[in-house]
């Protein structure tokens, strides 16, 4: 029987049953990519894995149904449990994934990622997709993940039922619908609608469709620090900052649960030594 240590925490929240939940499991090496894709699966949340120590890491993440280029609120999971959790006291993590490179950066009780900017392009949404909207839209774009698709007011992005996971029209990871703000202190709300092949109904905030919606917004509202909340049931904030070529997005996270996955050793490769052991060590 394989054991393996797991959390799960509430990202881009002060308090739990808020903001988007994420699974984070330590590795002190690489399981086979089904096993990786079955625990995911099991867990019905998007899942990061983790190797590494000393503030370097290699990541990835997976959803129940794939595994994803990128993952920012699960990162933001996975700082907080490297921290938190194994002790690494580095002020700044290194993530190596999928999206190249990757940092994590302390501030109190928050946590600032800096991702890749993905700038916005104007293209024509196929009517399969304008169909499910509901609303005429102000604008929609591609980013290099999502469609961005912006609302003409709050209450619009707050009230949609918005289900793209059978829609053949959608090629890409999901549909980002936003809308500027009428809260004093908030600059734009989101919600973000996962396409087929991500078996996401609603990712409650994706965390990453944010170097996207930050490309966006600072041009239009002529400011580089953007505060910016998810109209989803769950709710969250998060704080973005355009800076040079990188979208810098801060948040806190809270742990929720914490515990040990156990997998029959027949599902690991001959070769494997982790039989009878526990996937997971402190080092620091």
């Amino acid at each position: 029987m394989i054991r393996i240590k797991i959390f799960r925490l509430d990202t881009f929240t002060d308090t739990v049953f808020s903001g988007n939940p994420a699974m984070v499991c330590p590795l002190p090496e690489w399981l086979p990519e089904d096993v990786l894709q079955g625990i995911a699966a099991e867990n019905n949340s998007e899942t990061a894995f983790i190797v590494g120590g000393h503030s370097s890491y290699h990541i990835r993440w997976f959803t129940p149904v794939c595994e994803s280029n990128l993952s920012a609120h699960a990162t933001l999971a996975a700082a907080k449990v490297i921290r938190d959790e194994l002790g690494d006291m580095s002020k700044t993590l290194t993530f190596k994934s999928l999206r190249g490179e990757l940092t994590a950066n302390f501030l109190d009780k928050r946590v600032e990622l800096s991702l890749p900017i993905d700038y916005p392009f104007e293209s024509k949404m196929p009517e399969e997709l304008k169909q499910e909207l509901g609303f005429t839209p102000v604008a929609a774009m591609l980013g290099q993940d999502d469609w961005l698709v912006v609302a003409p007011e709050e209450s619009i992005v707050s009230g949609m039922n918005l289900v793209l996971l059978d829609n053949p029209a959608c090629h890409t990871r999901g549909m980002v619908v936003t809308a500027a703000s009428d809260t004093p202190g908030t600059d734009f709300v989101s919600r973000c609608f996962g396409g087929p092949g991500t078996g996401i109904i609603e990712d409650p905030l994706n965390a990453s469709a944010h170097s996207l919606l930050t490309a966006y917004w600072s041009e239009k509202l002529d400011k580089n620090l953007l505060i910016a909340k998810s109209a989803s049931h769950r709710g969250g904030e998060i704080e973005c900052q355009l800076k040079h070529d990188r979208v810098l997005i801060r948040g806190e996270a809270k742990l929720y649960m914490d515990g040990e996955l156990r997998v029959p050793g027949d599902y690991f490769a001959a070769e494997n030594l982790y039989s009878d052991s526990v996937v997971h060590t402190r080092t620091y």
